[in-house]
């Protein structure tokens, strides 16, 4: 219960048209506060509704939980100024752990590159010199501040040879969600800081690759 002690210091009391659906104090009662706290008091319904599909998706990431949160981005988006500890991003830098097929063209392996191609970005990553498209598959998907949390993704679940991470820089329009708000959820699900944070649409994105060392030193000219 420690690590939810400064989820609301930067948060105001919201605007008095939103009290009758969302209370003085947006998600104001437990986990993230109990009854003796300042400023405590019970969810609407509403705010359990909210509540529950930021949860689910963390949790589960299935059908039925990105239906759930696609039906609160209107009401996120409205209560994101007054809660910026909790709903706004950090940051519009953002990278994904992607397989290939994802891109514009399907690639052959490591054929289809040249190490030419590619820049040294930092220690063991190196990045694109030019951009690819790349189309998201739903109409929000989760992307991560961090550089190592794609990286470490990529070694979890996919296969180093056929994987790669991607770059772009939003607009904040884009994105919703405090990464240090959603990793409440993922350390309680998943005993891990993703550091997410949910882009918003599924138009064709500008992006840079990023390739692992790994993976670049596998490239044949």
């Amino acid at each position: 219960m420690e690590r939810y002690k400064s989820i609301f210091n930067e948060d105001k009391e919201l605007p008095k048209e939103f009290w009758h659906k969302f209370g003085k104090h947006l998600f104001a009662d437990e986990p993230f506060k109990k009854p003796n706290d300042k400023d405590y008091e019970k969810n609407t319904r509403e705010e359990d509704e909210l509540y529950f599909s930021i949860r689910d998706w963390i949790k589960n990431s299935n059908e039925t939980a990105l239906s759930q949160l696609k039906s609160a981005i209107k009401d996120f988006k409205k209560l994101e100024p007054y809660s910026s500890s909790m709903l706004q991003p950090t940051t519009s830098n953002l990278y994904r752990a992607i397989q290939e097929s994802d891109i514009e063209k399907k690639f052959n392996g490591n054929k289809s590159f040249k190490k030419t191609d590619f820049k040294h970005l930092l220690n063991n990553f190196y990045i694109s010199k030019r951009k690819y498209d790349y189309k998201p598959y739903n109409y929000l998907q989760s992307w991560t501040i961090s550089l190592e949390n794609a990286s470490d993704f990529i070694y979890s679940n996919y296969t180093i040879d056929f994987s790669l991470i991607i770059f772009t820089k939003f607009s904040k329009e884009e994105l919703l969600f405090n990464p240090n708000f959603l990793n409440e959820f993922s350390y309680k699900f998943h005993k891990v800081e993703e550091n997410e944070i949910v882009h918003i649409g599924n138009k064709p994105i500008s992006v840079n690759l990023i390739l692992l060392e790994d993976r670049y030193n596998k490239i044949t000219e």
